[in-house]
């Protein structure tokens, strides 16, 4: 697990010395030993921060420490100098590259340099280079930090290196632990190498774990917000409100079932605060983003109804339904106002007429929504907004803004499976968010919290050893 993914191995804490890689443009690296861990900060940040770090030594090579070294690791050879810089380097009459090469043929083990001097410092990267095995890679010392106050170690940022198999899930594990342990939030970067050894950093907002936070934030000023159009003359839920799909899969959810795409409609909930929805039709799903934000494949809306439209009754998802051609498209019957509209729906009930998708059309549903008793129950308790159907298997493509559940035991784990799976498939981190049931008619709807996350907590197989990378700041000396 994660949990204290910053503390020392049990070799480590013998030697009082962590081993940590050191990066920079000229150090050619092929990959690093693991494909997630922490980059610390350099050290004058570290000091600013009142986070100094204690860097003991130098590795042109990455070295695993243990008690049995000498100088906490410093001194593979056995045995303390006794000397204040722990190098083991001077004590054996290294100065340059050749004699460091030399020494290391000779022995078997490799000395290390100081970090106190500039010069011995760019020997050690040198003598990497000479080394000429971008396998393996400088590696500095540094004494451990109190384990139980991860809030004094000088942290920058969580990485996963997608180069080389580097998982999300994994640094959210860490980002999560982190968390937990101090109240506060390490960005995670995706980090990557190229073809001549080069790293390059991005940071991505959707693969934070607290950027569920923002978009239950929006998800609820969508809903309060009540503008009577969208941008272009518009339907309000193009720009407004916040549309649901409740499904019961827990697999490739995000695809419409095979009656959805014979009915030319896929089901949905359109909820805003003046449309009074008191529960969606399962406390699991999927949450869109708005109609007419930026998607690979856009969602297209064919009508909405102001209950329940019972499609299981009909064989086209806005057409009519088993009670009569009465019951299809209010437009086409004559029905445009509310009064027109209830004594067909006293006749037809939640089998009538559907509304288009026009900005007259989804405002008149939403004033027959408010004709119903509150709360609404059974039919009246939600809309239905349909969509046409679109391909299977492009998750990734798909405006999908979240997942949501309504209930921490029964619909929890059905949205923690979604977010594995759309995962597994996309490799983006698709945020879990409570839904208030039933809901209210305005208010806080949505909540978010990071603890729901299955990511957060990982999958089997997905658990590796941490690694350290420490990103390099010192300059060639003069």
């Amino acid at each position: 697990m994660a949990v204290d993914f910053w503390a020392p191995t049990p070799s480590e804490s013998a030697a009082q010395s962590m081993s940590f890689v050191y990066l920079r443009r000229d150090v050619d690296v092929g990959r690093l030993p693991y494909s997630a861990g922490f980059i610390l900060s350099d050290s004058l940040t570290a000091i600013e921060q009142g986070k100094p770090m204690n860097v003991r030594c130098v590795y042109p090579l990455n070295e695993a420490v243990s008690g049995q070294s000498g100088d906490h690791g410093c001194n593979l050879g056995g045995g303390d100098t006794g000397a204040p810089d722990l190098n083991s380097c001077d004590a054996n009459g290294v100065t340059d590259v050749a004699d460091w090469l030399t020494h290391h043929a000779a022995n078997g083990w490799q000395c290390s340099f100081s970090v106190n001097v500039a010069t011995k410092f760019y020997t050690a990267l040198q003598a990497r280079k000479a080394y000429a095995d971008n396998t393996r890679l400088p590696s500095m010392l540094i004494a451990p930090w109190t384990i139980d106050a991860p809030h004094a170690i000088p942290f920058q940022a969580i990485y996963f290196d997608v180069s080389n198999g580097g998982q999300l899930v994994q640094a959210q594990q860490y980002q999560m632990a982190y968390y937990k342990a101090t109240g506060e939030w390490l960005p995670i970067l995706r980090m990557a190498f190229d073809a001549a050894g080069e790293a390059s950093f991005a940071f991505a907002q959707e693969d934070q774990l607290d950027a569920g936070f923002a978009v239950a934030d929006h998800l609820n000023e969508r809903f309060n917000e009540t503008p009577g159009e969208c941008p272009g003359a518009k339907a309000i839920v193009y720009c407004s409100g916040v549309i649901v799909r409740a499904v019961n899969t827990q697999s490739a959810a995000w695809n419409p079932s095979a009656d959805a795409i014979a009915k030319n409609g896929v089901s949905a909930s359109f909820l805003r605060t003046d449309g009074h929805v008191r529960t969606p039709y399962r406390g699991t799903g999927l949450v869109f983003r708005p109609l007419d934000a930026p998607a690979a494949y856009p969602l297209t809306p064919r009508c909405i109804y102001a209950p329940d439209g019972n499609l299981h009754k009909r064989e086209d998802g806005c057409g009519p339904s088993t009670l009569g051609p009465d019951t299809g498209p209010c437009a086409a019957i004559g029905i445009d106002t509310v009064a027109k509209w209830l004594p067909h729906y006293a006749q037809y009930g939640a089998q009538g007429c559907s509304f288009a998708v026009t900005v007259a059309g989804v405002a008149l549903s939403f004033e027959a929504r408010r004709t119903f008793t509150w709360p609404p129950a059974g039919y009246e308790g939600r809309n239905e907004l349909v969509i046409v159907p679109w391909p299977a298997d492009i998750p990734g493509s798909l405006p999908l803004e979240a997942i949501f559940y309504s209930e921490l035991e029964y619909s929890l784990p059905k949205a923690q499976a979604i977010q594995l799976d759309y995962y597994t498939q996309t490799g983006r981190f698709l945020p879990v968010v409570h839904i208030l049931f039933p809901m209210p008619i305005a208010g806080t709807i949505f909540t978010y919290h990071a603890e729901d996350q299955a990511t957060a907590r990982g999958a089997a197989g997905l658990n590796a050893p941490v690694s350290f990378v420490r990103e390099g700041n010192e300059s060639d000396p003069d």
